[in-house]
């Protein structure tokens, strides 16, 4: 129904539209019934509805999510390509000696206290030696990043990657007040990327998918840790466990609030790694 007021000769004005008072319009929007000019009409599966009315449908259609509360996005994982551009950047740069960017950013345990950024930018680091380091943790990053950043979402993705290089960090560092091998040098993204598996495990456990796979590949990587020389066992397990952790939290989270909850049990998770760091040069 139509809306329109008397002129001052008590004769019936025109009706015009809400947004364009200019623009006479005999067109109802079939929920609020108020005029809509032609700029201002969206078509409807009966007549058409207004800008307004639209709007206010839209917002009370709940997005589809992912099993952990992120908005599906089926665009590309920037962050996961991000990373891996990055990653391979600071490895070019570490072929310029001047620039020192291996002695500066290596993962040194008895450095961290004074050095802290040493827990998160080893994850960037790679050895100079042997290439095939870097290609086989960017391989793992693309392969893992390309499945978990759209079920995570950026965000969530992005902090579990560095919460999972400083978990692996933290193991190192802490078995390292054990072993009192301050000085030995931990290059590489290994341990994120065996954070993204234990994540990866609990995604499959919550979406009932094939667990096998899975555990065959955590498996051997980390037989291998123990029996290729050179490589870090300490920093892989960290990962895995620390990765472990956060997906627990991100399939467990109460849906009230869940986001909160996740974001608040990885946050709080860094934080306990932080002080078992501290508590590593207390004892």
């Amino acid at each position: 129904m139509s809306q329109s007021s008397l002129d001052a000769g008590g004769q019936a004005e025109p009706p015009v539209c809400p947004r364009h008072p200019d623009r006479i319009s005999y067109v109802s929007c079939q929920r609020c019934e108020r005029p809509v000019c032609t700029e201002c009409q969206v078509p409807a599966a009966v007549g058409v509805h207004c800008r307004d009315c639209q709007r206010l449908a839209a917002a009370r259609i709940a997005a589809p999510k992912t099993v952990v509360g992120a908005r599906v996005n089926s665009g590309r994982p920037v962050v996961t390509f991000t990373l891996m551009a990055i990653t391979v950047v600071v490895f070019l740069l570490q072929y310029i000696p001047l620039l020192r960017v291996t002695e500066y950013l290596a993962l040194v345990p008895g450095y961290t206290f004074v050095q802290p950024w040493r827990l998160l930018s080893a994850a960037l680091v790679h050895s100079t030696q042997n290439p095939m380091h870097i290609g086989f943790n960017l391989l793992g990053l693309w392969i893992f990043g390309q499945y978990l950043e759209p079920v995570l979402g950026r965000a969530r993705f992005l902090l579990s990657y560095l919460v999972s290089g400083l978990g692996a960090s933290t193991f190192v560092v802490a078995l390292a007040s054990l072993t009192d091998d301050w000085l030995v040098w931990t290059v590489g993204a290994s341990g994120a990327i065996f954070g993204l598996f234990g994540i990866a495990l609990f995604i499959l456990v919550k979406t009932r998918q094939n667990m096998m796979p899975m555990l065959v590949l955590i498996g051997l990587n980390v037989v291998m840790g123990f029996l290729l020389p050179n490589v870090s066992w300490q920093a892989h397990l960290g990962g895995l466990i620390t990765g472990m952790i956060i997906g627990l939290a991100l399939v467990k989270a109460p849906a009230a609030n869940r986001s909160i909850f996740q974001f608040g049990a990885i946050t709080g998770l860094s934080l306990v790694q932080l002080a078992i760091v501290y508590l590593s040069f207390a004892l």
